[in-house]
């Protein structure tokens, strides 16, 4: 490939390397989405991030830190909006209230990852979930019920 064929589908390297986040993650957490599975669509993303330690921690550690957190917020937006929408389907909550809660919860959680990689990953995917799934035990139903109008 040359250097006009990469600018003319990339503006920049950092591009590309949103683009292969979103890509490969987004795709693999597809099944996994709903209330009965975030914990599993969790699991397959720090799997994934732990499969590009390489990628990842390079990433934290360069300019590109903004784009892994971007990709992180936004795998984990999409994970936490479905499971948000299912909790709160028959309780009268509004778009913006819920989009909050999600907002809240993909941040949280994508600090905790950051941490994770800054701290070389040396922390087991499984124990990482384990933790988040313990202090979230029931937590979505909570902060959608406090939404209720």
């Amino acid at each position: 490939m040359n250097r006009q064929t990469f600018y003319y589908h990339f503006q920049d390297i950092y591009d590309l390397l949103g683009w292969i986040y979103i890509t490969e993650a987004l795709g693999a957490i597809q099944n996994n989405k709903s209330y009965a599975t975030w914990q599993q669509g969790l699991l397959i993303i720090l799997e994934y991030v732990e499969s590009n330690k390489a990628l990842c921690m390079n990433t934290c550690r360069s300019l590109g830190k903004e784009h892994l957190e971007m990709f992180l917020n936004q795998v984990l937006f999409e994970l936490l909006s479905n499971v948000i929408n299912e909790v709160s389907d028959s309780r009268a909550i509004s778009e913006k209230d819920k989009t909050f809660i999600v907002q809240f919860y993909s941040h949280a959680f994508a600090g905790t990852l950051l941490d994770w990689i800054e701290d070389g990953m040396k922390t087991p995917c499984e124990a990482i979930v384990n933790h988040i799934i313990r202090l979230m035990d029931g937590r979505f139903m909570d902060a959608v019920e406090r939404f209720k109008n």
